[in-house]
């Protein structure tokens, strides 16, 4: 069978599963790892192909029953990955008024590898921002695209409510950080509404971070920005300071259906591309810089320390 008559095959089966009202999250995950499958086995021409074969089949209209894939695919904020779906994938908990078929399919998407690795994700950005704090509580934080920095509300600082020294967190959406400020504000918590474009503009803080960190900007940045953005972030680090950069890799298990239904597409890198994006920028003489994946694989961080 080719792969395009696999996939047809594979709609249609999947369709039919999914009206028959029972099995429907284990159906779902089944389609995510099939559509990863065909993503890896298929030349770029065949897997647009396929693409559009998924947005043509009755099977998507289901689909959008999710709102995660329902609000990645519509992209209500004018882009995919925006802070409302973020917190689906945190909460795992799916909106007042979705169908039981849309929250069946809510629960396959969330609960997909790539969930759990933002969920991960999250984590691995509250133990290092409590790090930061415990080493010295006059430390600095500059969380870029911040969100709605669901990964503050999981550190020891937040919970006894301790008061934050200096913790900026940027996003150029407005909405995202009016969330921020409700909710971290009396914390301290300071927000700038800042693009990339800004950031290269000097409009950061004149001053140095113990820890600055993007969870997931550069998913959306080409090589020649991402170079641009990371060369200057480095130079906002105070000594010994820390850039931690996540990044999704080329093979991350839900990349197919986050293509073909969500259509989410995403910058993806590898190892060896976090470790040139470093080499590319920095001084080997005043930083070192090292990478590392989460535990299912699918997120690469790179961290770049600068020197004492």
């Amino acid at each position: 069978m080719d792969a395009m008559n696999e996939a047809r095959s594979l709609l249609e089966a999947t369709h039919q599963a999914i009206q028959s009202g029972s099995g429907i999250s284990d159906t779902v995950s089944e389609l995510i790892a099939a559509l990863e499958r065909m993503r890896a086995s298929s030349d770029p021409a065949t897997w647009c192909e396929i693409r559009r074969a998924v947005l043509a089949h009755d099977l998507h209209a289901l689909l959008l029953e999710d709102p995660y894939t329902h609000r990645a695919f519509t992209k209500p904020r004018g882009y995919a990955g925006d802070a409302v779906m973020m917190d689906y994938l945190y909460y795992e908990e799916p909106p007042p008024g979705t169908s039981f078929r849309g929250a069946e399919i809510f629960k396959a998407t969330t609960g997909s590898s790539n969930g759990a690795s933002v969920r991960e994700r999250a984590s691995r950005l509250a133990s290092r921002i409590d790090d930061v704090f415990k080493r010295s509580r006059a430390a600095s934080v500059l969380s870029i695209a911040c969100g709605h920095l669901r990964e503050l509300a999981a550190t020891q600082a937040f919970a006894v409510r301790a008061p934050l020294n200096s913790f900026y967190a940027v996003d150029q959406d407005r909405d995202s950080l009016a969330s921020v400020e409700r909710e971290y504000g009396p914390l301290g918590v300071q927000v700038l509404a800042l693009s990339v474009g800004g950031i290269l503009r000097d409009k950061l803080p004149d001053k140095r971070f113990d820890l600055i960190y993007a969870a997931g900007l550069y998913d959306y940045l080409q090589l020649d920005v991402a170079e641009r953005l990371t060369r200057k972030l480095a130079k906002y680090l105070a000594p010994n300071g820390e850039l931690l950069i996540g990044n999704f890799v080329p093979g991350n298990e839900g990349r197919g259906y986050m293509e073909a239904a969500m259509d989410w597409d995403l910058v993806c890198r590898s190892e060896a591309d976090m470790i040139a994006l470093a080499d590319a920028v920095v001084d080997d003489t005043s930083m070192r810089h090292s990478v590392e994946h989460d535990s299912n694989g699918n997120v690469a961080y790179l961290k770049i320390v600068a020197s004492v």
